[in-house]
């Protein structure tokens, strides 16, 4: 069996990344927990606006990863009218689905919440949250602290969906995870981020952050600092979301005061 991972990228970046001969994929630190699963892996590319290849029946769980659109942004970027078909086929065959960043909005959206622009500014690179009580007492978290970094980088935030379980909040936005009943996980944050990951989002998408600038060598500091035990974390819970079975995994270590440091502390979270 296989995992399906929804990839989206409008049109120009996609096609830069064709024309360099780069083959994108970005489930980051995740992939390697999959194959070590013994479960296959198919990336499928909406902006192409090819249709999924094959059948739903075929893959045991969907991760719907990240994209520089808003959820709610069809018009725009019409492809996100068959990534909701797909994710909506998926919740009604009662797969399990992870949704990362926009994959978290659009899980947000499809449960009848508001997704918009967060009216605080954006969070981008290494910012703290806090896992609520709930998120405290998820087995399938306990290897994150109760308070640490994770890594940000988006612009839009959305409603609690009605019926899920609050599972984390930064100091800017409420609603940083969620999940509804065991199948569908929700983070706003990057879950998959890797070195080569975020070192590729901060040469790519940087400079564009606008009046919203990211300090690049300090964001490249904190990762090094903190993107270890931060995997490790994600790796944890990857585990317990595809139901591989594995051994104790302690909490990451939780920096000084609870918050990053080095990395960005004028972004919005502050």
């Amino acid at each position: 069996m296989r995992v399906l991972a929804i990839h989206h990228e409008d049109w120009k970046l996609y096609l830069r990344r064709a024309s360099s001969r780069q083959k994108h994929r970005n489930l980051g630190s995740l992939e390697a927990v999959i194959r070590s699963a013994g479960l296959g892996c198919d990336y499928h590319e909406a902006a192409t606006g090819q249709a999924l290849r094959g059948d739903l029946d075929r893959y045991t769980h969907v991760v719907v990863l990240g994209g520089n659109m808003g959820a709610y942004d069809e018009e725009r970027h019409p492809f996100l009218r068959q990534e909701i078909q797909i994710i909506e086929q998926a919740l009604a065959r009662g797969l399990p689905v992870l949704g990362i960043c926009l994959g978290s909005q659009l899980l947000a959206r499809i449960h009848g919440a508001r997704v918009y622009p967060g009216a605080l500014g954006p969070e981008l690179t290494w910012l703290p949250i806090s896992m609520t009580d709930e998120g405290r007492s998820e087995p399938l978290l306990h290897a994150f602290p109760a308070q640490g970094p994770v890594f940000q980088w988006h612009y839009d935030t959305f409603d609690l969906p009605t019926g899920a379980v609050h599972l984390a909040r930064s100091r800017a936005y409420e609603n940083q995870a969620f999940r509804i009943g065991r199948n569908v996980w929700a983070f706003q944050f990057h879950l998959e981020a890797d070195q080569e990951l975020v070192r590729s989002w901060l040469r790519t998408y940087a400079r564009e952050a606008g009046g919203n600038a990211v300090d690049v060598e300090a964001a490249r500091q904190a990762t090094d600092r903190y993107l270890a035990g931060y995997a490790a974390a994600a790796r944890h819970f990857m585990r317990g979301f595809l139901g591989v079975e594995e051994t104790h995994i302690t909490p990451t270590e939780q920096p000084p005061g609870g918050s990053p440091r080095s990395a960005d502390d004028r972004g919005s979270a502050g």
